[in-house]
């Protein structure tokens, strides 16, 4: 499909037919759909050299494969660019910015990207919170990532299943009892049903404590709950054991 949008964009510049944005953009979504982002960002700038002003589109494309890719660089660079062509990101672009710099580990430029999105007008969406709290969860840094719970819930906003299972991860990483339960009890205030993911978790914040009972009772709430337990589920149920030293459960 590169290749065939690559020999029609080639064909139109040979002949007398106008060149323009739209002439462009199919190559460049192409080439990021693909995974092609240094194609896709060369296409970018072929259009920039002929004068060609890429639009919002465009420039959301490749900020999209950044995001794919993990490229806070390249995506940092192209948002410079649509900021400088004064062009107006919307929220699916700002999203990809985010979660490039989310999955760079970059807590620090994934919340100033967030606030910038406010200062623009931009309302945040829960895609965007979720994107931040990922790069905070991997750093460890649950107050913050509290925090920033407590406004996404005081914007109006619904935190989702995703939202809370990223946090409960986190908990697992820093294995913080204390916090993995509050989540459990915010789901339940809010209706939702954890799935075997968030109970998974759980069982692993306690295995990393040596909480075998602890551990245990989570199993047995979620086969109650209808949950089926998995090899995540087992093998932190193992772990809790082995961290106890307790051969009893193991058996």
């Amino acid at each position: 499909k590169v290749t065939e949008a690559r020999l029609h964009l080639h064909q139109m510049m040979q002949s007398q037919l106008k060149v323009d944005a739209f002439s462009f953009t199919p190559i460049v979504q192409v080439c990021a759909n693909s995974g092609s982002l240094g194609d896709a960002v060369a296409w970018l700038e072929a259009m920039r050299v002929r004068d060609i002003p890429p639009d919002v589109v465009v420039y959301t494309t490749v900020l999209n494969a950044c995001a794919k890719r993990a490229d806070a660089q390249v995506a940092t660079e192209v948002f410079g660019m649509l900021r400088a062509a004064r062009l107006q990101p919307d929220t699916v672009a700002m999203n990809s910015l985010i979660d490039s710099c989310a999955k760079c580990r970059d807590a620090d430029s994934a919340l100033g990207y967030l606030e910038e999105m406010k200062q623009m007008g931009l309302k945040p969406s829960i895609r965007s919170y979720t994107c931040v709290l990922v790069a905070l969860g991997q750093l460890l840094k649950l107050e913050q990532a509290f925090e920033l719970l407590e406004e996404v819930i005081s914007s109006g906003l619904h935190p989702d299943l995703v939202l809370y299972n990223v946090l409960l991860n986190a908990c697992v990483k820093a294995a913080d009892a204390e916090r993995a339960q509050q989540i459990f009890q915010k789901m339940s205030a809010q209706g939702i049903k954890p799935d075997v993911q968030s109970y998974s978790a759980l069982v692993n914040v306690y295995a990393a404590l040596g909480q075998v009972e602890a551990a245990a009772n989570v199993i047995a709430d979620m086969q109650e709950a209808g949950v089926s337990p998995n090899k995540f589920t087992w093998a932190g149920m193992l772990k809790a054991c082995d961290v106890a030293a307790d051969s009893v459960w193991a058996c």
